[in-house]
């Protein structure tokens, strides 16, 4: 960006507004202050000072260059993607899961090295109706709102539409992720409520792809319980 509106300095960049890649520092991982060689960096207006340090004195990483919106790091490598908490795990080869089928059974995939959690993953081939169903059950040591987060082995044929159903204290709950992407990492699908337990399950009810994976799940705790706590009313009888 320049305030004067004259054109920015730097490479044609697909889908970009000024046509030129804004150079974050790590957008995946949210940080979105720029990398010292970003085209936007050195566009500002040039006021012919030389300032070497900043209002507290402390000598600036970009020194005497400009460095509107620059990542001011003195460090090259870019900040690192904050890594989810998940407390209690769930995966294939744990006594939670469980699977059955109507059409073709679960199968066991093991690569050394993969992106599965663990060992191995579960995987239903083909495309159904939702009657092939793989089952993490489990139960919560308190009462309370708990992060749900999935795992699961990516790849570009399998469905973007995976349903994952979560069966909580009140209510289930049905949510499609897309396992092309994302995988080999705990993914958030949601917040959920459970009393003393629950399930959650995934499904071959999807539109397209195939390979349908049933790897891992996780839950962290996150907040008490959403119900009220009873208020009890005590009134004084007076005699007169």
């Amino acid at each position: 960006y320049r305030s004067d509106g004259k054109a920015l300095q730097g490479s044609p960049y697909p889908g970009d507004l000024w046509g030129v890649a804004p150079g974050f520092a790590n957008a995946g991982g949210g940080d979105y202050h720029l990398e010292t060689t970003s085209a936007a960096v050195d566009a500002g207006y040039n006021v012919g000072s030389t300032v070497p340090v900043d209002y507290d004195g402390i000598a600036r990483p970009q020194g005497e260059a400009f460095d509107i919106g620059a990542c001011e790091c003195t460090g090259g490598v870019p900040p690192a993607a904050p890594t989810a908490t998940v407390d209690h795990i769930y995966d294939n080869e744990s006594s939670a899961f469980s699977s059955s089928y109507k059409q073709d059974a679960w199968q066991r995939y093991e690569e050394a090295g993969g992106e599965h959690y663990g060992d191995s993953h579960a995987y239903n081939h083909l495309l159904g109706t939702g009657q092939d169903v793989a089952t993490w059950s489990f139960s919560v040591p308190e009462p309370g709102r708990y992060a749900v987060y999935a795992w699961w082995c990516g790849g570009e044929w399998r469905p973007a539409d995976v349903p994952y159903v979560v069966n909580g204290s009140t209510s289930s709950r049905t949510l499609r992720v897309n396992q092309q992407i994302n995988g080999g990492k705990w993914n958030l699908i949601g917040t959920f409520e459970f009393e003393t337990g629950g399930s959650i399950s995934v499904k071959d009810d999807v539109t397209s792809g195939q390979d349908v994976v049933a790897d891992a799940v996780g839950l962290t705790h996150v907040a008490p319980p959403s119900r009220m706590v009873p208020w009890k009313l005590y009134l004084s009888v007076i005699h007169h």
